[in-house]
Parts: C-alpha cells; structure tokens; sequence
C-alpha cells in the first residue's frame, strides 16, 4: 500500500579535525533539516490513512449503509476544507450510533482531522479511543479490518507526541506497534520513528541499529531507502566512515531501480520522502569521503554536487564543505574564494549557521595562506557580531594567532574569554590545551597545570565520536601537565601525569620529553635510583634527542649525590667533552674535581678546578675553582711528600 512516512530528522553538527590549526570545522553530517523541509509529519501519509479508513468503511460487511453515507460524508466535507463540518458531522455519529461497527472509524477520523488542525493533544485523546474500540470490536467481530484501524491509531498518536515534544510517549506507542503489530502496514514505519526518537536524543548507536534493522526485517517497504540514509548519516556521525559508505552505495543503488522502474525496483513499495534523496546521497558521499581524509575525492563529489544541484537545500552546506576540502589540501585561496561566494550571495533570508562558518573558515584560509594581519583583523570583526554562533571558535582562532605573534597577554585574554564563551567539550579542550601553553610562556607553572589537567578531564570524559581529537588531547594535556607541575615544584604530581603518559601513549614521539621531566622529578624527590634509571634512558635510548646534554648533567649530579664519585667525574667529563659549549661547563667541572679529590685523587681533582677557573674566572663557580685549585693543592703536595 502506497503511504509516506511522517517523521524525519534534523542532522547535527560535527566535528572533523585537521593539523593545520587548532579549530575543528563544524561541517553537518545528513541531509538538510528534512524536518522542517517534509514537515514533521506528511500529509500525504495523513491522507493514505485516509484511503485506509475509506476503503475499511466500503468494505466492511456488517455495517449499515447510513453509517458508511455519515462517515464518508464528513471525509468528504474534510477533504473540502470544512474542517470543523467534518468533526461536527463525526460528533453526531459518535453520539447517535454508539454501537456502530464503524465507530472505530469514526474515532480515527476525528483524529485525523485534530491533527491535520494541529490539535496534538485533542487528536491523541481520539486515537486512544479509536484503538481501544477497534479492539475491542477485534475481540468481538474477529475482523482484521479493525487491527490496521488501530495499529494506524496507535502510529499517529506516536506522531503526535512527537509533534508535542513527548519523546518518551511517542516510543511506548511505536514499540506497541512493533510489539502488537509486527507485521502491519505501520511495522516498520513504527522502528523508523523508534530510530529518529534514538537519533534526535544523540543515542546514535541505538538510532543505527534501528534503521539498520528496517532493511532486515521490512526489506523493500516504503522506508527502505530513507532508513540507509539515516543510517549513514548516523555512522557519519559515530565516525564510521566505511560503513556509511557501504549504505551510501546500497541506498543509491535500490533508489536507481526504483526510478528507473526496473523488474527489481517494482519490487518496492513507494519509498518516504525520496525527492531529494539523490542529493541527500551525494551529499554524505562527500562527507564520507571527507571523514576518510580523502579529499581529492571529496572535492570531486561536492563539485559534482554543486553543478547538479545549484537549487538545493544543500547547496550551501556543500559549498562550505567543498571549502574544506580545499583547506586540506593546501589550497588556501581557492578555499578563500570559495567561502567568499557564500558571504557574497547571503541574502537577509539566508542569514544563518552556513554564513558563519563560511565568515569563520574565511578568515582561517586566509591566515593559512599567510595574509595573517587580514586574518586577525576579519577574527576580530566577528569577535564583536551580536550573537556569532561560533564566538568561542574565533576568539581559539584570535588566541592561537597572538600566541605565534609571541602576544601572550592578548593571547591569554582572547583564549580565557574563549573558554567562557565555548559550547562544548572539544573546544573547551582545545582553549584549555593552547591557554596551559600561554601560562608556560609566561612562567605561571600552576595556572598552566590546572589548565592542562582541565584538557584532559575533558578529553577523558569524552568519545572518539564527539571529539576526534581526544588521544592526541589527552597526551598533550597529560605530557604539558607533567612538565607545569615539574616547574611548579609539586614533583608527586607531576611523576603521576608522566607515567601515564608513558604508558597510555607509547607511539608519541616525545617519550624523551616525557622521560627527562620524570627523571628530574624523582631527582628533586631524592628517588635517586629512580632518577638514574630514567637519565640513562635518555642516553641510551635517544643519543639524538635536544634533552642529552641536560640529561648528562643530571645524571652526573645523581651519581654525585649518590656518593658515586667515579660514574658523576666521568658523566660530567663526558658532558663538557661532547657539548664545550655547555652552559654547565663550570659546574660540571667544578663537581668532577670535588669527586676527584673525594676519590684521592688530587692531581686530576685541581686539573678540573683550574679547567672551571678557566671558563668562568668572574663568576662565582670561578672564584670557588680558584680557591679549590689552591686549597686542593696543599693537599696534593703533602700527599706527594708522604
């Protein structure tokens, strides 16, 4: 039976990450707002209901001829436009003929004119009564008519509760059908709703198996097509950029036979809401494509998509897309010029969320493309636009510029005004990540660690599907909060947060960082053994790494400390030796000769004293060589003598 599906979904906004800045682009992963461009519910669906009443109201055997004629009359006074002729009409019948086999009907219709009059809560109390009285009936005239009477009850009173906003309501009616009616004409429209109710409340995973189950169970009904599209768009959104394809190219391929009206397309029942399904699919294509990282292939689709669909509902949304495209592969003043099509042709009715991403990523083009002060100055502008959806976005955007410009004061104030202004959890993360390096800058080593450790709270608390980012996050926060804390002198702390990421984040490159702070953290405790270990890491481990000379210095200084004299003169030799330029030269030189002398050995004890006097003559290490040369030997000399 031909019908039309009365709910759809409103697609969200996601996130897709990129190296080149800090910002993620919101880019919309579905359709369009079939939800408002359908409408909630379709009429058409409204009126197939209608054939079904009529049809149940010709065919039914045991009901009067003057019941059919005052059913059918009001449905025709319906169809007229007298709305309230047609309720009055069913009223009178309801009230004269309680026994009627067809009040159920009669009940049914009344709802349908109450919805159609957007009369939510009037329309569902008609269709609790056209339920319970087809069922009743049911049990008494063991007529199937009475089920689908009351299985389309039971669907359009899920409706409405979705049109009020009772998401919960609408799901205990849709799983009655599926419960009740598995096998009626509502079946799989009733898992359709269970998904868009799933999706609406961002339980994707739950929303996917909904739709996904459509195609088992009901292969071939009229939501066949709209139900893989949902699917996809909610993969998208799970990040599954496979599996969304794969139900990409399925939905294309079952919407080609239909139009085509193939032996296999005739197959299917009239699919819901399919007008604009190919632009739907081209559209996720393209997503799908940019989710991957393949964006040669992204910018091929949203070109296609643009040339075949310049009318679209989604026209702007792929044009924005295709600027990002565009931004990913290095091509910054295409991209430029691309979001600049979008500012240009925004008329006062097209003012919404695709002009201002297409202001934002204008501005981020034209910083990548090297035109930094323009850039600012367009961050700035949008800075100040009453209500900018994406306030919290250029202020990162602001910070981020002064930061490279070395303006931490600036960048500190944009980046904190950001924070306050940030919608959610990734760009919180992200604010919180480049305000610890702002703070670090500035030597404010708490202010920094409180900042990273919110990051990584953040991160944690998370998903890979809401944040992309999330691993690189939580290594970053966890490595930069190790180091503040460090510097900060709360060494207990800062062992904690750099063992973790060591262990949580073994193929991040920066271990040698990680590895240096850990041991000059167990130094500063006195876990000296501890602090051997992680400094012979470094030396062994990463001779390359910009860390060696200072990992040398300390692990001469830990073998001084513990009282091995030999290893500290040797490791401080070998410091000054492989970097005589060392800004430790002095001291170094200076702990050798105290071990040397510890050690007895007098004469190489003031050959490293006079080295040091040698380098630093005016300093204070310099003034204490000079003492030790002449102190040291005395001692060398009576030595000798003995």
């Amino acid at each position: 039976m031909s019908r039309f599906c009365c709910v759809a979904l409103v697609f969200i906004a996601s996130v897709i990450s990129t190296q080149a800045q800090l910002l993620s682009p919101l880019v919309e992963y579905g359709s369009y707002d079939i939800a408002l461009s359908e409408q909630l519910y379709n009429k058409g669906l409204l009126y197939s209901s209608e054939i079904v009443l009529r049809q149940a109201i010709e065919h039914f055997p045991e009901s009067a001829s003057a019941d059919k004629a005052a059913l059918l009359q009001s449905m025709i006074e319906s169809a007229s436009g007298n709305q309230s002729g047609a309720d009055a009409t069913l009223s009178d019948f309801i009230t004269h003929h309680p026994n009627s086999a067809l009040l159920a009907h009669a009940w049914l219709e009344r709802g349908n004119i109450a919805t159609r009059e957007e009369h939510y809560d009037k329309a569902i109390s008609y269709y609790v009564l056209a339920q319970n009285t087809a069922e009743q009936e049911f049990t008494t005239r063991q007529d199937s008519n009475y089920l689908t009477i009351a299985s389309t009850a039971i669907y359009w009173n899920a409706t409405c509760n979705i049109l009020l906003g009772k998401h919960d309501d609408a799901r205990v009616q849709f799983e009655l059908i599926s419960s009740r009616y598995p096998t009626g004409i509502y079946a799989d429209d009733a898992v359709y709703g269970l998904g868009y109710i799933a999706e609406s409340n961002r339980r994707t995973e739950e929303a996917i198996k909904y739709f996904s189950s459509i195609r088992q169970k009901y292969n071939r009904r009229n939501t066949h097509v709209s139900s893989m599209i949902r699917a996809a768009s909610n993969e998208l959104r799970e990040r599954d950029y496979s599996a969304a394809l794969m139900l990409i190219e399925s939905a294309d391929n079952a919407l080609g036979h239909i139009l085509i009206e193939d032996s296999i397309g005739k197959l299917f029942e009239p699919q819901t809401s399919i007008d604009h399904a190919g632009e739907e699919i081209l559209y996720l294509r393209g997503q799908a494509y940019t989710l991957a990282g393949q964006y040669d292939t992204a910018l091929a689709v949203f070109t296609d998509f643009s040339q075949k669909y310049p009318a679209s509902t989604l026209y702007r949304q792929t044009i924005v897309a295709k600027g990002w495209s565009l931004l990913n592969l290095k091509r910054y003043n295409e991209a430029a010029k691309t979001y600049q099509t979008i500012i240009d042709s925004t008329t006062d009715e097209q003012i919404d969320a695709t002009l201002s991403l297409a202001q934002l990523y204008h501005a981020v083009a034209l910083k990548l493309a090297g035109n930094r002060e323009e850039a600012l100055r367009e961050f700035s502008s949008l800075s100040v636009l009453p209500n900018y959806p994406y306030l919290a976005q250029v202020l990162l955007e602001s910070g981020q510029m002064y930061y490279e410009n070395l303006q931490y004061d600036n960048a500190r104030k944009s980046l904190e005004r950001a924070d306050r202004e940030s919608p959610d959890a990734p760009t919180s993360a992200r604010i919180q990540i480049l305000l610890g390096a702002v703070y670090l800058e500035q030597l404010s080593y708490g202010k920094a660690a409180r900042a990273y450790s919110t990051a990584e709270k953040l991160a944690k608390a998370s998903t890979l599907a809401s944040m992309p980012l999330r691993d690189k996050y939580l290594a970053e926060s966890r490595l930069k909060q190790g180091i503040a804390y460090s510097q900060n002198m709360q060494h207990r702390e800062a062992i904690s947060s750099l063992t973790t990421f060591l262990a949580e984040h073994k193929s991040d490159t920066r271990k040698e960082e990680a590895t240096f702070w850990l041991a000059e953290s167990y130094y500063r405790l006195e876990l000296l053994k501890n602090a051997e270990d992680f400094y012979k890491q470094i030396i062994d481990n990463y001779p390359a790494s910009k860390r060696m000379e200072e990992a040398l210095y300390g692990l001469g200084w830990t073998y001084f400390r513990k009282q091995d004299f030999a290893n500290s003169a040797a490791y401080f030799a070998r410091l000054v030796k492989d970097y005589p330029e060392t800004r430790f030269a002095a001291e170094a030189l200076i702990r050798k000769g105290d071990g040397h002398y510890i050690l007895k050995e007098y004469g190489k004890a003031a050959e490293s004293y006079r080295q040091a006097a040698a380098r630093s003559p005016k300093t204070d290490e310099g003034q204490y060589a000079s003492y030790q040369i002449g102190h040291r030997s005395i001692w060398f000399h009576f030595s000798q003598r003995s």
